[in-house]
């Protein structure tokens, strides 16, 4: 059995997370999901760019497969997406 996740009173299976992750050309803003999509909402998604995660007002969940940056990515940056989907 894999490993899983306790979030209140709820155990999620590790195998219920799906990460995607993308190195940014310079100025690059979209990010479009192709292994996995999500229910839009808020923290419905993670991201994080070179580690570091970031607030849910930096950036727009454009559709189901699609996240839209506040800001130009530098060309380089590791931007990573990751979600649980129950």
């Amino acid at each position: 059995m894999g490993a899983s996740i306790w979030s209140g009173t709820t155990t999620i299976s590790a195998s219920n997370k799906y990460i995607e992750e993308f190195v940014a050309t310079a100025g690059q803003v979209l990010f479009t999901l192709t292994t996995f999509s999500y229910t839009l909402g808020p923290f419905a998604v993670q991201v994080f760019i070179n580690g570091l995660l970031q607030s849910e007002n930096d950036f727009t969940q454009t559709s189901s497969t699609k996240i839209t940056l506040d800001n130009p990515s530098t060309a380089g940056d590791v931007v990573t997406v990751s979600a649980i989907i129950i």
